[in-house]
């Protein structure tokens, strides 16, 4: 959020858009990436062995469909705040 808000609210106005907009270009390939890789990271997270000792097929049941639905909401949350719906895109 910091960062977020550094960027937004000091690199804009001190850079100028342009400046900003070209930077953007450059960057889209790795903001595409590690968009990705953080959702992968979550999958790397899960301990399927653990879930089964403590709950058996319940555990994981329910945990997969909690990670399901938190992907879901988390991508539509992403597409309206960066897709350019409420806010215009930078690019």
């Amino acid at each position: 959020m910091a960062a977020s808000l550094i960027f937004s609210f000091i690199l804009i106005p001190s850079m100028g858009e342009p400046a900003v907009k070209s930077i953007l270009g450059l960057t889209k390939g790795f903001r595409g990436w590690f968009f990705c890789l953080s959702f992968v990271c979550i999958g790397l997270e899960t301990r399927f062995s653990e879930l089964m000792k403590v709950g058996g097929t319940k555990a994981a049941s329910v945990y997969i469909i909690a990670q399901l639905v938190n992907i879901i909401l988390v991508y539509f949350l992403a597409w309206i705040l960066f897709g350019g719906i409420f806010f215009p895109s930078p690019i």
